[in-house]
């Protein structure tokens, strides 16, 4: 046998380098390689079936899918918490907002009020609540020209600066925080217990008791 060239002797051994790498991959375990992908010169693989593809392990497919089950869960009911907290905060600032408009609108609507009150008792008169203004005009219309505090009518009946019968007397003196004048007579006391208790009965009952004058 003749001695080959360098030449020849690559050409030759190429192809056997190959075919050795080809197998040794194809020998090791769960390696799929796609031969007719790469032909090698002067060989042919037909007919050699092709590795299956790697399937990924089935145990490890249900765990993510679990895992995502749930991650989706937790997801959903963390966006109805919050989408419950939201509403709840909305029905509250409602709530505040109606409640502030009425506490607004009854403040507005008291003055108005009182003086309708005051004028359904006859308390309302020229003075307005004016408890000086009211003393001072019916004394003018009661008493002034005709003794003062002292002043008793003619019949004996009414008595004092503002007029009082004694049952009216005794009855507002209690509610006026004076039990110490009942039973006093109105035209014997000192002017500043008259002038106090017509005041109280001012304040509580206006000026229906004098006629609605003041």
């Amino acid at each position: 046998m003749g001695i080959l060239s360098p030449r020849r002797r690559t050409a030759v051994a190429f192809p056997m380098l190959v075919a050795g790498v080809l197998a040794t991959v194809l020998a090791v375990p769960g390696i799929a390689v796609d031969v007719d992908a790469h032909p090698t010169v002067g060989h042919s693989d037909t007919g050699r079936p092709a590795a299956a593809p790697a399937t990924p392990n089935a145990s490890v497919t249900s765990a993510l899918a679990q895992q995502y089950v749930e991650a989706a869960t937790v997801s959903t009911f963390a966006t109805a918490v919050l989408e419950n907290q939201f509403a709840d905060a909305v029905r509250q600032n409602e709530f505040l907002d109606a409640a502030n408009r009425l506490v607004q609108e009854r403040a507005a609507s008291a003055p108005s009020l009182a003086r309708s009150t005051r004028a359904a008792s006859g308390g309302g008169g020229g003075c307005n609540g004016d408890v000086a203004c009211f003393l001072a005009c019916t004394r003018a219309h009661e008493s002034d020209t005709a003794g003062g505090y002292s002043a008793v009518s003619g019949g004996g009946r009414y008595r004092g600066a503002y007029q009082f019968d004694q049952q009216t007397w005794d009855s507002n003196a209690a509610a006026a925080g004076r039990p110490d004048l009942v039973g006093q007579d109105p035209a014997a006391v000192d002017p500043a217990a008259q002038d106090q208790v017509a005041a109280s009965t001012y304040t509580l009952r206006g000026s229906q008791p004098w006629g609605g004058r003041c």
